[in-house]
């Protein structure tokens, strides 16, 4: 008796392999895991053109490279935001894109929560001196308490109401902007305060980034956004590089116009070398690391690999983001139309 081995393509440079459980819940499925750092991989062709599933994060899913797999059902993204998957194009091909809308959500908050204190507290310079052994560097600078300060959230989803919950937490007072929330629901949460965002630039000591990347948010904190913010204010961003034009960001900080910025993300990741970001000593740097705790990174590929499972065995996956391909995907499954 012979029986369908499905092939998913893990694409990704540095992917890890599978852990023990993943291994026996493939095997299970009857799914096979390929492990590829990316197209440049001799072995990438022949993978794509028979595999069955793709999982990424954040290698570029194409029309282009869709199109080479007639067999795809899904491509399944470890993380929340699809700005790397064409996801029109894979309505059009009949493909299903899903993603892990709650990974990582408190730990993305805190890893803010953290920059924020790191900026109020002046840690990175404190520790450059204390190392280089300026003592008195305790004499001549002066940080400040959180406490009583105004947060100002752009972006009012997930990650961002965590962030208001722990910032409130500390006794900030937190007003936020998102065109897609209504202030009731805002006001809901410990007394959130909506606000138009030039109000938020102008009133915050904290501006904390937590929105998508579209094309309507690329770029949108550039030089006439940052010129809103007062000159002791922070940038925060967590979410997306690109939200951030980083030139005018560092001829911003450069200049006086604001304080510093705490960067986990950049427009070019990982950032060349001789970045203008990396060079300025206003501005303090992670490796896009707000969401590698341990937990996160396991219960990220669990909820992942699930949707792949869930789309090989015929059934409608969990965590659709292109739901209008519904009847199309399956139709392409069974061969005729759904009710």
């Amino acid at each position: 008796m012979s029986y369908q081995v499905y092939t998913i393509l893990q694409v990704e440079p540095h992917a890890t392999s599978p852990a023990p459980y993943e291994s026996e819940v493939l095997e299970r499925s009857s799914a096979q895991l390929v492990t590829l750092d990316g197209p440049a991989d001799e072995r990438f062709d022949r993978t794509l053109a028979s595999c069955d599933a793709i999982l990424c994060a954040a290698v570029e899913i194409t029309r282009e490279l869709m199109s080479r797999a007639p067999g795809l059902r899904i491509v399944a993204r470890f993380g929340t935001g699809v700005d790397n998957i064409d996801t029109e194009a894979a309505t059009d091909l009949g493909v299903v894109v899903t993603n892990v809308p709650d990974f990582a959500t408190g730990d993305v908050a805190e890893h803010a929560i953290a920059l924020i204190l790191a900026c109020a507290r002046n840690l990175m310079l404190l520790d450059k001196s204390t190392r280089s052994g300026d003592w008195d560097i305790r004499s001549r600078i002066r940080s400040r308490t959180v406490d009583g300060s105004t947060l100002g959230l752009i972006g009012f989803g997930r990650i961002g109401r965590a962030v208001a919950k722990y910032a409130t937490g500390l006794g900030m007072r937190v007003i936020a902007y998102d065109p897609f929330v209504g202030p009731e629901d805002m006001l809901l949460l410990d007394g959130t305060e909506p606000a138009d965002i030039e109000e938020l630039l102008a009133r915050a000591d904290f501006v904390s980034l937590h929105a998508p990347l579209m094309r309507s948010t690329r770029h949108m904190i550039s030089t006439r956004e940052l010129a809103l913010m007062k000159p002791t204010a922070y940038l925060i961003n967590c979410s997306r590089g690109p939200l951030v034009d980083e030139a005018a960001l560092v001829e911003a900080i450069e200049s006086g116009t604001i304080a510093g910025a705490a960067l986990d993300v950049f427009e070019e990741e990982p950032p060349p070398l001789d970045s203008a970001v990396l060079s300025c000593e206003g501005i303090m740097v992670t490796p896009h690391c707000a969401a590698h705790t341990e937990s996160a990174l396991v219960n990220l590929r669990k909820n992942a690999i699930a949707c792949v499972l869930q789309a090989l065995a015929g059934e409608w996956p969990d965590n659709v983001v292109n739901p209008e391909v519904r009847e199309k995907w399956l139709r392409r499954l069974t061969g005729r139309n759904v009710q």
